[in-house]
């Protein structure tokens, strides 16, 4: 009974990573009508940008958090005016064609630079574990599935309980001109 606790606690916490993973995916289709098969490689770039700051300037969460989403932010903005906003109004196979090729671009990239080894964060960072009754949870896998649940919860209010953005949401017209 301790081991399927134990699998569907890690389960459910993994879980909540991959619905926020999801959502982005989600925005990114719903707003600009475009599939983004680099879109988990986006995810990578930020992991191994974290990677960089603990090991190189010995930062903590939150700076490598903020950092993360300012280097990705800026990535993502070159990505899009270099590559996608060309691409959008293109047939869809350029679109999956295009994505899927910065998807290998980034990918290989990281393998050429990092190599393929795995590579974690130090434990001094979010290390340990916490005990839930016959549940042992990783602290850094509790707060990435709450950090992510929160997120993912924030988002959905934020499109769907603001009129503005909801109306903006629901009009594809608007989000084409827009982007």
């Amino acid at each position: 009974m301790a081991t399927a606790a134990q699998v569907i606690a890690g389960g459910l916490l993994l879980g909540a990573v991959y619905a926020l993973f999801s959502s982005g995916l989600t925005l990114i289709w719903g707003m600009m009508n475009v599939v983004n098969f680099a879109h988990g490689d986006f995810v990578m770039a930020g992991m191994y940008i974290a990677f960089l700051a603990v090991t190189w300037l010995h930062a903590g969460p939150l700076a490598f958090s903020l950092l993360a989403a300012v280097l990705l932010f800026g990535f993502g903005t070159a990505v899009y005016y270099g590559l996608i906003r060309r691409v959008m109004r293109g047939p869809m196979l350029a679109q999956l064609l295009s994505t899927f090729g910065l998807a290998l671009l980034i990918r290989y990239s990281a393998f050429w630079i990092f190599s393929a080894n795995f590579v974690t964060l130090p434990g001094s960072v979010l290390g340990g574990t916490m005990r839930l009754g016959p549940i042992f949870i990783g602290i850094p896998q509790f707060v990435a599935g709450i950090v992510a649940l929160v997120l993912t919860l924030g988002l959905h209010v934020l499109l769907t309980r603001r009129r503005s953005v909801a109306r903006f949401w629901r009009s594809p017209k608007t989000a084409r001109r827009r982007c």
